[in-house]
């Protein structure tokens, strides 16, 4: 497992880099907004920077399965006694890591400065928790829904498996926002969506 997760990570570094420089970017863009008490141009900042890491975590799982697709590649590995399941459980944990490794900084530097800024609340630390998982589980969304795009070879699918990243995520946080009932969206979602992937994965001939 440890090979196979340490070759995804071989094959898809520049998403990881990218992600990484993105959110190296963005904390310091908010540790001198900060300062500069600039509250308005953070969040322009951050919206910005959400849409930027959300399309790159979709376009990572696409390649994953994509490039599976174009060269083959299970069908070299389920010859070197690993799984299927293997295989797609390494793909999925370095698509958590490089969205965990991307959103982490940019969270924790959130949480350090509401900390520091904002006056205490009473559901302070309840509220954190639910934006923080709500933008974690988004960006799990996303890279669920390029994992489906990139195993399709036909174009309409894949431009129906974007209309329904739009249709069901963004609903969700700008009618739900970051809550309870976001976050169940979001892991019904997820569900649903590894389910078939692991499924249509296993079955279909490599």
């Amino acid at each position: 497992m440890l090979t196979l997760i340490n070759r995804e990570f071989q094959d898809h570094v520049a998403y990881l880099v990218l992600g990484v420089l993105i959110a190296a970017g963005t904390v310091a863009a908010m540790l001198h907004s900060a300062l500069w008490e600039m509250e308005e141009a953070t969040a322009v900042l951050f919206v910005v920077v959400a849409v930027a890491l959300f399309i790159i975590f979709c376009a990572l799982g696409s390649a994953q399965m994509a490039g599976d697709r174009a060269n083959r590649i299970s069908s070299l590995l389920a010859t070197l006694a690993v799984t299927r399941s293997g295989i797609l459980t390494a793909r999925v944990l370095v698509g958590l890591l490089t969205i965990l490794l991307t959103l982490g900084p940019i969270i924790v530097t959130g949480i350090v400065l509401l900390h520091v800024l904002a006056a205490p609340l009473a559901f302070y630390w309840g509220v954190v928790l639910e934006v923080a998982a709500t933008l974690f589980l988004t960006g799990v969304a996303c890279y669920c829904v390029g994992l489906q795009m990139g195993w399709t070879g036909s174009k309409v699918l894949v431009l129906i498996g974007s209309l329904v990243l739009l249709s069901l995520v963004a609903p969700v946080l700008v009618i739900k926002g970051f809550g309870v009932e976001a976050i169940a969206v979001l892991l019904l979602w997820i569900a649903a969506s590894l389910l078939r992937i692991w499924h249509t994965f296993r079955m279909v001939s490599l």
